[in-house]
């Protein structure tokens, strides 16, 4: 049997539970694409690394056909940019805090066997053509960080379009923080089917105990009242119903005095009938017009 507390109970985790449906649809979207703006964000930040030391390499080698030729020497262009061990740059300053900001960008690049920044960079001369990194189709359709040298532009860089697979370290972050997501949503469903069942049971009280003073009306208990003090709905509808038991009893009194006026007035009317025709039976007294008079008149 379905009552207003399992209706009410129901209603309220139905309705927490597609909300909380809804937020988990946004918000995984909302990682998805956050997390993709903010890595297209850092490769900004990443192209203007690298782009001083191609321009150095460019710079002593004379042209970019030391790539061309030795596709490895794209590896070592990345450890340069590192900063890291062998980058031949000892003479550099300490590096500042916008620099240590900047360090964590290039850590895409240093696993050699996953789907990275390293793995996604492309180098374009001039002309546009590839001499370095991933084949990209129509690359001006891409950022691209040019190269200066002089004022003179000697080629291009840009990164290949990410598209809809997010790199693994990505995922693992998209992961935990989906993991997190899920933990606070079933948390707050708990939190939420808990505070539904209070507001379940307390809306519910009212009502039954004001079915129960029904139940007590209807047997002739005039006597019984509903709760009030509440100033809701239910709490009106309890006055009404102790207005009206209030009336019953009222009208049951009434009919009780009207009973008992009738019965003390036909009492003694009744009585000196009973005598007259005892008297008659006995013989006591004869049938005549005044005994018929007195009878009439009784």
């Amino acid at each position: 049997m379905k009552t207003l507390f399992s209706r009410i109970l129901i209603a309220q985790v139905v309705t927490v539970v597609f909300a909380l449906a809804v937020i988990t649809v946004i918000t995984r979207y909302s990682l998805d694409q956050g997390f993709k703006n903010f890595l297209e964000r850092q490769e900004a930040a990443v192209l203007k690394n690298v782009a001083p030391v191609l321009v150095a390499t460019y710079q002593r080698q004379g042209s970019w056909e030391f790539l061309r030729e030795r596709p490895e020497n794209w590896q070592r262009i990345w450890r340069n940019a590192r900063g890291g061990p062998g980058a031949g740059r000892p003479s550099e300053p300490p590096p500042t805090s916008q620099d240590r900001d900047e360090e964590p960008l290039l850590r895409w690049m240093r696993p050699p066997d996953r789907a990275l920044l390293r793995d996604r960079l492309f180098l374009l001369g001039t002309d546009r053509q590839r001499i370095a990194g991933p084949a990209v189709q129509e690359p001006e359709q891409w950022t691209l960080e040019p190269l200066e040298l002089d004022g003179e532009v000697i080629g291009w860089i840009g990164f290949a379009p990410l598209g809809q697979a997010l790199p693994p370290d990505a995922e693992r972050f998209l992961s935990r923080q989906l993991r997190l997501t899920a933990f606070a949503l079933l948390a707050t469903l708990l939190v939420a089917a808990f505070l539904a069942y209070l507001l379940a049971r307390k809306v519910s009280r009212p009502v039954r105990e004001l079915g129960g003073t029904i139940r007590k009306l209807s047997d002739g208990d005039y006597e019984a009242r509903a709760p009030a003090g509440v100033h809701d709905e239910v709490g009106r509808l309890a006055a009404h119903v102790n207005r009206l038991a209030e009336t019953l009893e009222k009208n049951r009194s009434a009919r009780r005095r009207w009973m008992a006026d009738i019965a003390h007035e036909l009492r003694t009317p009744v009585a000196v009938l009973k005598g007259e025709v005892e008297a008659l039976t006995d013989g006591v007294r004869q049938a005549d017009e005044r005994m018929s008079a007195s009878l009439a008149e009784e």
